[in-house]
């Protein structure tokens, strides 16, 4: 008789053991349910909060086709958080949570992922002629999922492009009156969009050819020497990698050695420059560069007036092949300081000079030609 009541026990022992988890379990696949999103439209990587009941357990999330990866100890069973997976699809799609009991414990919400606007850091050369190639570097013109609709701008008129890069995008310089830089990018329903550069491209005026190492224009090139830590002897090349023919400047420092602190290249002060005739403000030095692949080469160029002042503007030349490089002389800093180069007198400039910047451990090159004063129209 004793047996029989313990095995009754046993069995009334089990069967709650097995009641409760199976009201446990009843619980972990509640559907999640009154569902809300926060942001309910954003960009990749954006931390989102999703609010409903039944979210402590959630096992699963996916944006479309694509899964998220998420960290449950934040989450509650009223707050879910997460991020815009990386490889997330741009456009309105469903996310879907999943909680322990698998697609009949599933709910769904309305999500728009967003396409990255894009930005416009960026213009080089900012006064060109028709034909000319321009290089605009910035953020998020292209990638994976963006839309192929992508116009460039010069001004009113549009621009070919040439190559394009999520940061990078080459244009030829179109026929017109030149103007501000836009790019604008497809999908702007889902957040593609406008850049517009604060540069004005305008077409170049050329009223002063300072260096034609072809011996045009109205230089002398006998007239330059370079100084410092330069590799070897001032040369002038007669061959040159494309588009570019012709003779230019070569200067190299392959070791990276300054013994000196200083390497250039300038010419004698026999030869004075008037740029009077217009404004510093309109005005700007462009000069055409190759660094030949050393794409950590920095670039410095400066003016020297009769008075000693020394105005100087530096860029880095991470670019392939030629380009040309402009710097308004507005741009340009008094020995590295502070004080701008409005306060360049037009008629007392009596040397240009270019060469390396930081060049100290970094091997560096530099061809440069067509050195010239540009006005603005």
């Amino acid at each position: 008789m004793k047996k029989i009541k313990l095995y009754v026990f046993t069995f009334l022992a089990m069967g709650m053991v097995s009641l409760l988890n199976s009201c446990k379990d009843t619980e972990k696949s509640i559907t999640p349910s009154g569902l809300e999103i926060f942001p309910k439209e954003a960009g990749l990587g954006t931390l989102l909060t999703i609010k409903g009941t039944n979210l402590s357990n959630i096992q699963k999330v996916t944006f479309g086709n694509v899964t998220a990866a998420f960290n449950p100890v934040y989450n509650t069973d009223d707050v879910f958080m997460l991020r815009v997976p990386e490889a997330a699809v741009f456009g309105l799609q469903k996310i879907t949570l999943t909680n322990t009991g698998g697609e009949v414990t599933q709910s769904q919400i309305d999500f728009k992922v967003l396409q990255p606007a894009p930005s416009i850091l960026d213009v080089q050369p900012l006064a060109s002629s028709p034909g000319e190639l321009i290089t605009i570097t910035g953020l998020n013109f292209t990638g994976k999922g963006y839309s192929s609709d992508i116009i460039v701008k010069i001004g009113e008129a549009k621009a070919e492009i040439v190559s394009l890069e999520k940061g990078k995008i080459v244009i030829k310089m179109p026929a017109g009156n030149g103007g501000v830089v836009t790019v604008t990018t497809g999908n702007t329903n889902i957040g593609g969009g406008e850049s517009i550069s604060k540069a004005t491209i305008a077409n170049e005026n050329v009223f002063h050819m300072i260096a034609d190492f072809d011996g045009g224009g109205s230089s002398d090139k006998s007239y330059w020497y370079t100084y410092g830590d330069v590799d070897g002897p001032f040369v002038t090349v007669a061959a040159d990698p494309a588009p570019k023919s012709g003779k230019f400047m070569k200067m190299t420092n392959a070791k990276g050695t300054n013994k000196n602190g200083y390497v250039g290249a300038s010419h004698d002060d026999k030869i004075v420059y008037d740029i009077s005739k217009v404004t510093t403000e309109n005005t700007a030095i462009r000069l055409d560069v190759n660094s030949n692949g050393k794409k950590s080469t920095g670039l410095f160029v400066g003016i020297l007036d009769s008075n000693g002042g020394n105005w100087v503007k530096t860029i880095k030349c991470d670019w392939d092949n030629w380009q040309a490089v402009t710097f308004k002389l507005s741009d340009l800093n008094f020995w590295y300081g502070t004080q701008k180069g409005n306060k360049i007198d037009g008629k007392k400039i009596v040397r240009i000079t270019v060469g390396f910047d930081n060049y100290k451990d970094t091997a560096q090159e530099l061809n440069i030609d067509n050195i010239r004063f540009i006005e603005y129209k």
